[in-house]
């Protein structure tokens, strides 16, 4: 087993996994999400029920658009349920993230103290970080300004792992490094693509965040 953190969720809620991943790496936690983890080529079926198992910790993203649906997202939870019948009592596994005001189909996680990245995001972040105990003190690097992701198009990139996002109503581009890009690979950007990204704020000022060409 590893210290990583799998992180399921609905594909309905990728956004809102993407920008929590990224917080988690940011906070010095090690979160396994699949459409930046999986190479490709692999059966990513097998290699979910991999990470699974290798996980210290499973986050299962909850909304209004996910607890009554149907599919994959249903059997990882089940997977994770039997994983925590193997450990002792107390020990901490999973852990139920609302996204919004929804009730859990599963009996056992209403019976779990959950997190709510609502209404305000901040402060469900900084309650879920107290459980990893290698999280770093410092605050994260990204401060989010916006719940909800803008689009833009890419107009500069650069030789060294960075570019720049033209993004109505700013009036200058907003700064985007490759390390914060989603799903992508920084080779594989062109200049007048468009992407999605969350509007945050670093020391330098205004940067994208969670970066995915759409």
């Amino acid at each position: 087993m590893t210290n990583s953190v799998f992180i399921s969720y609905a594909k309905e809620d990728q956004l809102a996994a993407v920008r929590l991943h990224r917080a988690l790496k940011d906070a010095g936690a090690s979160p396994w999400l699949d459409i930046a983890d999986l190479v490709p080529g692999q059966l990513w079926e097998k290699e979910i029920e991999r990470a699974i198992g290798r996980s210290a910790y499973f986050i299962t993203l909850q909304s209004k658009r996910s607890v009554g649906k149907r599919g994959h997202v249903q059997k990882e939870l089940r997977r994770a349920l039997e994983i925590a019948e193997e450990y002792p009592e107390g020990k901490l596994f999973i852990i139920p993230v609302r996204l919004d005001e929804c009730e859990p189909s599963f009996e056992v996680l209403q019976r779990l103290h959950r997190v709510d990245l609502f209404p305000k995001y901040e402060d469900g972040i900084d309650a879920l970080l107290q459980v990893f105990p290698d999280r770093r003190n410092e605050r994260l690097p990204v401060t989010y300004l916006e719940e909800y992701p803008r689009r833009g198009t890419v107009r500069i990139l650069t030789a060294k792992g960075f570019g720049f996002i033209e993004c109505l109503p700013f009036g200058k581009k907003i700064f985007f490094h490759m390390n914060e890009l989603v799903n992508v690979a920084y080779d594989d950007l062109k200049s007048d693509d468009v992407v999605e990204f969350f509007l945050g704020r670093e020391r330098h000022g205004l940067a994208a965040t969670g970066v995915s060409r759409v």
